[in-house]
């Protein structure tokens, strides 16, 4: 089966940071919870950029969620 996907068809989601592979995908799963209600929000298409959270909020919680922010519409 070959699925076609346009722009119009998808949201896009950039994580943003000079990290390390596993504490991207550390911020991305810490800020899970932000990203799915952000995405249930919009209607494609989108691109937005998925930020780790703040050294300073790591060091008060190790599991401290990052932002999301709409890049384009």
């Amino acid at each position: 089966m070959l699925v076609f996907f346009t722009d119009r068809d998808l949201g896009k989601l950039v994580m943003v940071g000079h990290a390390p592979h596993a504490e991207l995908a550390r911020g991305f799963v810490n800020t899970q919870a932000r990203i799915l209600r952000f995405v249930e929000q919009r209607t494609p298409p989108y691109i937005a950029k998925v930020y780790r959270p703040l050294t300073s909020d790591l060091e008060k919680n190790p599991a401290a969620p990052g932002r999301i922010e709409l890049w384009w519409c």
